[in-house]
């Protein structure tokens, strides 16, 4: 019995012994290396790196459980919020606890950014010109659409409007502020309604009928040039237009000229059409035809198209020949087509030709 009662005593002393030594157990020392407490940084997220001195303690970085190394190292990334983000370690061993609090402020960097509100990217549209409408997010931002600067209201909205040519549009919108830009790029398409063809007869027989007279390279030396109304031939009707040349420098231009109002920034196809009176006979000294069609001003080399030349004898005099040219032309941003008619003295000689029974249609 009493053999009995000497381990149970020693049992008894070891389990008192275990739980003094667990109760001066010392608690865990925590380092935090990294990041120092209020730094202040510009991502939108921290790595927490430090160490602990018992490899086996429990490590939480804001309440969330990381992988302590045998070493006792540990590396947890943080998630911040904009301005002052508090950050809170704990290292937990046999119910003795330590913890460290740093502080990181997240100041994101500048930025400026822009949205465009309408039109959509890649939308097809039917109307020759868009509304660019959008906001920055600083009304102090310059703003261009398309290279030309627009006005920005105070709340950063702004609209513009933008002229189309009929296919692919490429719109360009841009927003400077100091060293920030932002920029934003939209692809619209412009596909107008199928429109009724306009045809537009001419015959003099009142006033000129809104053809206007113009003409170049008729001095050096000055040469002596007339277009004007006449009675003297006719194609049909009572009066046709006659022009005169005394080519004496051998370049004179002379021709009528007549604008035509159309959609802006637009293709046409246009056809020319008139009878051309002409004593011009053989193939040998002939002048040159000038028609065309033009958006802006009369290229005269561009609108310059076959000889005077009448297919007939000396004998026959003036003789009246039929003239009809098709064209492709741009309207441009005017929303103007200009159709010429007349012709370029090649050879230092004086002639005269007449017009009669215009006919434009587009």
């Amino acid at each position: 019995m009493k053999k009995l009662q000497i381990p149970i005593c020693m049992l008894l002393v070891l389990s008192l012994l275990a739980i003094l030594l667990v109760g001066c157990a010392k608690a865990p020392t925590l380092t935090i290396k990294e990041p120092a407490s209020g730094i202040t940084v510009t991502e939108a997220e921290v790595t927490v790196r430090g160490t602990v001195s018992d490899p086996k303690a429990t490590v939480r970085v804001n309440d969330v459980k990381v992988n302590v190394g045998s070493s006792g190292s540990f590396s947890k990334k943080v998630t911040l919020k904009e301005g002052v983000n508090t950050i809170k370690v704990w290292a937990i061993r046999s119910k003795k606890s330590v913890s460290k609090t740093i502080t990181v402020t997240y100041a994101p960097p500048p930025t400026l950014s822009l949205e465009i509100i309408s039109p959509e990217s890649e939308a097809t549209l039917t109307e020759s010109f868009v509304v660019v409408t959008g906001t920055v997010s600083d009304s102090a931002a310059t703003v261009t659409v398309n290279n030309v600067e627009i006005e920005v209201s105070q709340d950063g909205a702004f609209s513009a409007e933008v002229g189309l040519t009929e296919g692919e549009n490429e719109i360009t919108v841009m927003a400077v502020l100091d060293d920030l830009t932002a920029t934003k790029t939209l692809t619209v398409f412009y596909e107008p309604e199928e429109e009724s063809e306009q045809s537009f007869a001419f015959s003099f027989e009142e006033d000129m009928e809104g053809w206007e007279v113009n003409g170049i390279d008729l001095d050096d030396p000055q040469v002596e040039w007339a277009i004007e109304r006449s009675e003297d031939i006719v194609s049909e009707g009572k009066t046709s237009v006659r022009l005169y040349l005394n080519n004496m420098n051998g370049a004179g231009k002379i021709w009528i000229e007549r604008s035509f109002e159309v959609e802006p920034n637009r293709t046409y196809k246009v056809s020319v059409a008139y009878d051309l009176a002409s004593a011009d006979w053989g193939d040998v000294n002939l002048w040159t035809i000038i028609t065309g069609v033009v958006p802006e001003s009369a290229n005269i080399e561009l609108a310059s198209q076959e000889d005077t030349g009448n297919n007939a004898s000396p004998e026959d005099g003036f003789v009246w020949v039929s003239k009809s040219y098709a064209f492709t032309a741009e309207s441009g941003p005017e929303g103007r087509l200009l159709v010429v008619i007349g012709v370029w003295g090649t050879w230092e000689t004086a002639r005269t030709y007449y017009l009669d029974n215009v006919e434009v249609t587009y």
